[in-house]
């Protein structure tokens, strides 16, 4: 990411998709993954901010302010069970 910043420019338009979070935080005494309902446990929700928290100030520090990025930006799916997918796509084809 450091390398590539400075090809970055503000019209840039970057959209982070953070995959498998059916495997966050699959520790014995958390919940996993719920593959009836196909939705994250509620151990799961609760990491989700720290995980994105984590991300965003990773691709900050490593880009800076060369463009536009926020938090919002990022978007937590599962590919294995299609969860938050519709949202990813909604992210990217309406992001202007």
């Amino acid at each position: 990411l450091s390398k590539l910043a400075p090809l970055l420019n503000p019209s840039i338009l970057l959209t982070v998709a953070l995959n498998k979070i059916d495997c966050l935080g699959v520790n014995e005494d958390e919940q996993p993954f719920d593959n009836i309902r196909g939705k994250p446990s509620i151990d799961q929700l609760k990491q989700l901010p720290e995980k994105v928290e984590d991300i965003y100030s990773i691709f900050k520090n490593a880009v800076g302010d060369n463009f536009f990025f926020e938090k919002e930006h990022i978007v937590p799916y599962t590919s294995m069970y299609g969860w938050g997918l519709q949202n990813l796509k909604s992210k990217i084809l309406t992001r202007r």
